[in-house]
Protein backbone atom coordinates (compact mmCIF):
# COMPACT_ATOMS: atom_id res chain seq x y z
CA UNK A 1 0.00 0.00 0.00
CA UNK A 2 1.43 3.16 -1.04
CA UNK A 3 2.56 5.94 1.37
CA UNK A 4 -0.84 8.51 0.34
CA UNK A 5 -3.41 6.23 1.01
CA UNK A 6 -2.48 4.26 4.11
CA UNK A 7 -3.56 7.11 6.95
CA UNK A 8 -7.13 5.63 5.99
CA UNK A 9 -6.78 3.04 7.89
CA UNK A 10 -7.91 4.01 11.37
CA UNK A 11 -11.41 3.45 12.71
CA UNK A 12 -13.79 6.02 12.16
CA UNK A 13 -14.54 7.81 15.25
CA UNK A 14 -18.01 9.17 14.17
CA UNK A 15 -19.78 6.76 12.35
CA UNK A 16 -22.27 7.77 10.09
CA UNK A 17 -26.37 6.70 10.53
CA UNK A 18 -25.84 4.26 7.58
CA UNK A 19 -23.25 1.55 8.11
CA UNK A 20 -22.01 0.62 4.98
CA UNK A 21 -21.22 -2.72 6.05
CA UNK A 22 -24.58 -3.51 6.59
CA UNK A 23 -26.02 -2.48 3.29
CA UNK A 24 -24.34 -5.21 0.85
CA UNK A 25 -24.51 -3.83 -2.56
CA UNK A 26 -25.28 -0.25 -2.94
CA UNK A 27 -27.74 1.92 -4.68
CA UNK A 28 -28.37 4.88 -6.40
CA UNK A 29 -28.86 6.48 -3.37
CA UNK A 30 -27.36 4.77 -0.28
CA UNK A 31 -23.77 5.60 -0.89
CA UNK A 32 -24.65 9.65 -1.32
CA UNK A 33 -26.75 10.21 1.65
CA UNK A 34 -24.24 12.42 3.64
CA UNK A 35 -23.48 15.81 3.01
CA UNK A 36 -20.13 16.85 1.65
CA UNK A 37 -17.20 15.63 3.51
CA UNK A 38 -18.69 13.04 5.25
CA UNK A 39 -16.40 10.20 7.10
CA UNK A 40 -17.34 6.88 6.03
CA UNK A 41 -15.73 3.86 6.88
CA UNK A 42 -14.99 1.53 4.14
CA UNK A 43 -13.41 -1.80 4.16
CA UNK A 44 -11.95 -0.79 7.50
CA UNK A 45 -10.48 2.32 6.68
CA UNK A 46 -12.23 6.14 7.08
CA UNK A 47 -12.74 8.50 3.62
CA UNK A 48 -14.11 11.91 3.30
CA UNK A 49 -16.92 11.55 0.99
CA UNK A 50 -18.25 13.83 -1.81
CA UNK A 51 -20.99 13.16 -3.94
CA UNK A 52 -21.42 16.90 -5.62
CA UNK A 53 -18.00 17.05 -6.18
CA UNK A 54 -14.82 15.42 -7.81
CA UNK A 55 -11.56 15.26 -9.35
CA UNK A 56 -11.34 14.82 -13.30
CA UNK A 57 -7.00 14.84 -14.78
CA UNK A 58 -4.93 11.92 -13.54
CA UNK A 59 -6.66 9.03 -13.32
CA UNK A 60 -6.11 5.18 -13.94
CA UNK A 61 -9.87 2.89 -14.76
CA UNK A 62 -9.74 0.16 -12.41
CA UNK A 63 -12.80 -1.25 -14.78
CA UNK A 64 -16.00 -2.38 -13.49
CA UNK A 65 -17.02 -3.59 -10.14
CA UNK A 66 -20.41 -4.13 -8.68
CA UNK A 67 -19.66 -2.23 -5.21
CA UNK A 68 -18.14 0.26 -3.67
CA UNK A 69 -16.40 -2.12 -1.26
CA UNK A 70 -14.43 -3.32 -4.06
CA UNK A 71 -13.37 0.18 -5.82
CA UNK A 72 -12.10 0.50 -2.38
CA UNK A 73 -10.20 -2.37 -2.41
CA UNK A 74 -8.34 -1.82 -6.08
CA UNK A 75 -7.44 1.64 -4.61
CA UNK A 76 -6.06 0.13 -1.42
CA UNK A 77 -4.01 -2.38 -3.11
CA UNK A 78 -2.59 -0.08 -5.49
CA UNK A 79 1.13 0.57 -5.76
CA UNK A 80 2.07 1.37 -9.10
CA UNK A 81 2.18 4.82 -7.60
CA UNK A 82 0.61 7.22 -5.00
CA UNK A 83 -3.05 7.81 -5.37
CA UNK A 84 -4.81 10.73 -4.29
CA UNK A 85 -8.66 9.27 -3.97
CA UNK A 86 -10.94 7.25 -6.36
CA UNK A 87 -14.58 7.60 -7.64
CA UNK A 88 -17.26 4.50 -8.38
CA UNK A 89 -20.43 5.25 -10.39
CA UNK A 90 -22.93 3.21 -8.64
CA UNK A 91 -24.90 2.88 -12.06
CA UNK A 92 -22.34 1.72 -14.27
CA UNK A 93 -19.80 -0.11 -11.38
CA UNK A 94 -16.36 2.36 -13.36
CA UNK A 95 -13.93 2.47 -10.63
CA UNK A 96 -11.07 5.33 -10.98
CA UNK A 97 -7.73 5.65 -8.62
CA UNK A 98 -6.88 9.11 -9.01
CA UNK A 99 -3.21 9.68 -9.35
CA UNK A 100 -2.55 13.17 -9.89
CA UNK A 101 -1.52 15.41 -6.19
CA UNK A 102 -2.49 18.73 -8.03
CA UNK A 103 -5.98 17.70 -9.06
CA UNK A 104 -8.49 19.47 -6.68
CA UNK A 105 -12.41 18.92 -6.37
CA UNK A 106 -15.00 20.44 -9.39
CA UNK A 107 -18.61 20.49 -8.99
CA UNK A 108 -19.39 17.55 -11.42
CA UNK A 109 -22.10 18.57 -14.01
CA UNK A 110 -23.65 21.26 -11.87
CA UNK A 111 -24.39 18.52 -8.82
CA UNK A 112 -25.40 15.74 -10.44
CA UNK A 113 -24.83 12.70 -7.81
CA UNK A 114 -23.89 10.51 -10.34
CA UNK A 115 -20.89 9.06 -8.24
CA UNK A 116 -19.16 8.99 -5.19
CA UNK A 117 -15.49 10.32 -4.77
CA UNK A 118 -13.65 9.30 -1.64
CA UNK A 119 -10.37 10.43 0.01
CA UNK A 120 -8.73 9.45 2.63
CA UNK A 121 -8.72 11.02 6.03
CA UNK A 122 -4.86 11.36 5.89
CA UNK A 123 -5.01 13.68 3.33
CA UNK A 124 -6.10 17.19 3.60
CA UNK A 125 -9.61 18.20 3.86
CA UNK A 126 -10.95 20.26 0.85
CA UNK A 127 -13.26 22.90 2.14
CA UNK A 128 -16.14 24.48 2.08
CA UNK A 129 -17.63 23.24 -0.52
CA UNK A 130 -21.42 23.15 -2.04
CA UNK A 131 -23.47 21.96 -1.10
CA UNK A 132 -22.54 23.29 2.32
CA UNK A 133 -22.16 20.25 4.46
CA UNK A 134 -25.29 21.38 6.95
CA UNK A 135 -27.27 24.63 5.46
CA UNK A 136 -27.10 27.64 3.92
CA UNK A 137 -26.09 30.16 5.66
CA UNK A 138 -23.18 28.33 7.27
CA UNK A 139 -20.69 30.54 8.67
CA UNK A 140 -17.01 30.07 8.57
CA UNK A 141 -13.92 31.80 9.21
CA UNK A 142 -11.94 33.51 6.52
CA UNK A 143 -8.88 35.01 7.33
CA UNK A 144 -9.97 35.61 10.66
CA UNK A 145 -13.31 37.47 9.46
CA UNK A 146 -16.62 35.99 10.17
CA UNK A 147 -18.62 35.11 7.08
CA UNK A 148 -22.00 33.42 5.93
CA UNK A 149 -21.53 31.45 3.25
CA UNK A 150 -24.85 30.37 0.33
CA UNK A 151 -24.51 27.93 -2.32
CA UNK A 152 -28.34 28.97 -4.17
CA UNK A 153 -27.87 32.42 -4.45
CA UNK A 154 -26.00 35.31 -5.50
CA UNK A 155 -26.05 39.15 -5.19
CA UNK A 156 -27.87 40.53 -7.97
CA UNK A 157 -26.58 43.70 -8.91
CA UNK A 158 -25.71 46.13 -11.80
CA UNK A 159 -21.91 45.38 -13.55
CA UNK A 160 -20.68 48.69 -12.27
CA UNK A 161 -21.41 46.93 -8.43
CA UNK A 162 -19.10 44.26 -9.31
CA UNK A 163 -15.00 44.15 -9.79
CA UNK A 164 -13.37 40.82 -11.04
CA UNK A 165 -10.04 39.40 -9.69
CA UNK A 166 -9.08 38.74 -13.40
CA UNK A 167 -7.82 35.25 -12.69
CA UNK A 168 -8.94 32.06 -11.48
CA UNK A 169 -8.35 31.26 -7.70
CA UNK A 170 -7.47 28.23 -6.42
CA UNK A 171 -8.33 29.31 -3.04
CA UNK A 172 -10.99 31.20 -1.23
CA UNK A 173 -8.57 33.27 1.07
CA UNK A 174 -6.97 34.82 -2.39
CA UNK A 175 -10.85 36.40 -3.05
CA UNK A 176 -11.37 37.06 0.43
CA UNK A 177 -8.29 39.29 0.43
CA UNK A 178 -9.13 40.93 -2.89
CA UNK A 179 -12.26 41.42 -0.99
CA UNK A 180 -11.07 43.48 1.33
CA UNK A 181 -9.06 45.44 -0.51
CA UNK A 182 -12.06 46.74 -2.56
CA UNK A 183 -14.12 47.06 0.29
CA UNK A 184 -16.50 44.21 -0.63
CA UNK A 185 -20.10 44.14 0.69
CA UNK A 186 -19.41 40.31 0.00
CA UNK A 187 -17.82 38.55 -2.95
CA UNK A 188 -19.04 35.55 -4.79
CA UNK A 189 -16.32 32.39 -5.59
CA UNK A 190 -17.62 30.59 -8.14
CA UNK A 191 -16.83 27.86 -10.95
CA UNK A 192 -16.85 29.03 -14.85
CA UNK A 193 -19.24 27.62 -17.02
CA UNK A 194 -16.63 25.81 -19.41
CA UNK A 195 -16.27 23.04 -16.04
CA UNK A 196 -19.46 22.24 -16.39
CA UNK A 197 -19.14 18.77 -18.64
CA UNK A 198 -15.17 17.21 -18.01
CA UNK A 199 -14.49 19.90 -15.56
CA UNK A 200 -11.86 22.01 -14.94
CA UNK A 201 -9.27 20.02 -13.34
CA UNK A 202 -7.53 22.06 -11.77
CA UNK A 203 -10.08 22.92 -9.13
CA UNK A 204 -9.82 26.44 -9.80
CA UNK A 205 -12.80 29.36 -9.35
CA UNK A 206 -13.56 32.69 -10.54
CA UNK A 207 -13.41 35.79 -7.88
CA UNK A 208 -15.78 38.55 -7.80
CA UNK A 209 -16.42 41.14 -5.18
CA UNK A 210 -19.60 43.55 -5.19
CA UNK A 211 -18.87 46.84 -4.10
CA UNK A 212 -22.16 48.03 -3.44
CA UNK A 213 -25.01 46.19 -2.70
CA UNK A 214 -28.36 48.21 -2.83
CA UNK A 215 -31.37 47.83 -0.38
CA UNK A 216 -33.48 45.14 -0.11
CA UNK A 217 -29.52 42.90 0.30
CA UNK A 218 -31.16 39.70 -1.27
CA UNK A 219 -29.77 36.59 -2.97
CA UNK A 220 -30.90 35.44 -5.78
CA UNK A 221 -31.72 31.94 -6.44
CA UNK A 222 -29.44 30.26 -9.32
CA UNK A 223 -30.23 27.89 -11.92
CA UNK A 224 -26.87 26.04 -10.88
CA UNK A 225 -26.87 25.56 -7.57
CA UNK A 226 -23.75 24.26 -6.58
CA UNK A 227 -21.10 25.87 -8.58
CA UNK A 228 -21.32 29.36 -7.30
CA UNK A 229 -20.93 30.61 -3.74
CA UNK A 230 -21.60 33.79 -2.37
CA UNK A 231 -19.78 35.04 1.19
CA UNK A 232 -21.46 37.68 3.25
CA UNK A 233 -19.72 38.81 6.30
CA UNK A 234 -21.16 37.88 9.65
CA UNK A 235 -22.20 40.75 11.78
CA UNK A 236 -22.76 39.22 14.49
CA UNK A 237 -20.26 38.53 17.69
CA UNK A 238 -18.32 35.23 17.24
CA UNK A 239 -19.91 33.31 20.62
CA UNK A 240 -23.23 33.22 19.24
CA UNK A 241 -22.42 31.38 16.04
CA UNK A 242 -21.33 27.98 15.74
CA UNK A 243 -18.57 28.05 13.17
CA UNK A 244 -18.48 25.73 10.81
CA UNK A 245 -15.04 25.90 9.62
CA UNK A 246 -11.36 27.99 9.50
CA UNK A 247 -9.56 28.75 6.50
CA UNK A 248 -5.78 30.85 6.68
CA UNK A 249 -4.29 31.89 3.81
Amino acid sequence: MNEANDGASSQSSSQSPLSLAETGEHSYTDVCYGAEGTIQNINGRDYRTYCYNSKWNGFVGMGYLPTLEECESKYNGYTTSATYGFHWYPGSGACYLFVDKSAQLYVYHYGTNEKIFAIPTSLPAETPLCPLATKEGEVWKINGKLYRLFCRGQAKVDAANIKQLGKASSNITECEEFSRKENGELFHWYQSYQAEAAGDSTGKRNCEVVTSWPGPKRLVPLRTKNSYMAAVPYSGKEEDVEIAGEIDD
